[in-house]
């Protein structure tokens, strides 16, 4: 398979799928179940997936909904039953003041597929055999590259099959934004 054959794959992908943060602005707030038509909210700035979450209890906590961390360190919001309703409220605003950066809504590039593959195929897959764990076994590169040109989405990871829970901080599956999208973006 040629560069322009992975190219044309990948090109032709979900046209569905959301090309910007804004257009998954409409669906997020129907998946919301809310009433009526979404608040328009201003963006205070874009955000990476890296701070993503941390800007997102911030902006809850701001909304009168605050995190309390577990005893395995995970964040999580409690509120009754009666608060359901301004809860997704607030959900829904803080995602639109805090949009992901839209380049995570384009399809990857053959060169960032190429990097996602590599990456699991030596950094991931090294990464867990020190933690003690086999990872799944790599596809050719064309098999890689037709698995995500028929969703958009999805593609092997060395961690497919693995409890995820720990191994996701441990071992990421995509390369740093740096690598993945160049210093700077």
């Amino acid at each position: 398979m040629s560069d322009d054959d992975i190219r044309d794959a990948v090109e032709s992908n979900d046209p569905t799928r959301p090309q910007t943060f804004q257009e998954t602005l409409d669906p997020y707030w129907r998946s919301l179940n809310l009433d009526g038509d979404p608040p328009e909210v201003l963006p205070v700035r874009s955000v990476t997936l890296a701070e993503a979450n941390d800007v997102h209890f911030e902006c809850m906590a701001e909304q009168g909904f605050p995190s309390v961390t577990d005893q395995h360190g995970q964040q999580a919001i409690e509120f009754s039953k009666d608060q359901a309703e301004a809860m997704k409220l607030s959900q829904y605003v803080c995602y639109a003041r805090y949009p992901l950066e839209d380049k995570y809504f384009e399809p990857y590039s053959v060169d960032q597929l190429r990097a996602i593959y590599d990456w699991n195929r030596t950094e991931v897959t090294q990464c867990l055999r020190d933690q003690g764990v086999e990872a799944s076994s790599p596809p050719s590169f064309e098999t890689f590259v037709e698995r995500y040109a028929l969703t958009g989405r999805e593609h092997w990871t060395a961690t497919e099959g693995l409890d995820l829970m720990t191994l996701e901080e441990l071992c990421p599956e995509t390369p740093p934004d740096d690598r993945l999208y160049g210093a700077g973006d």
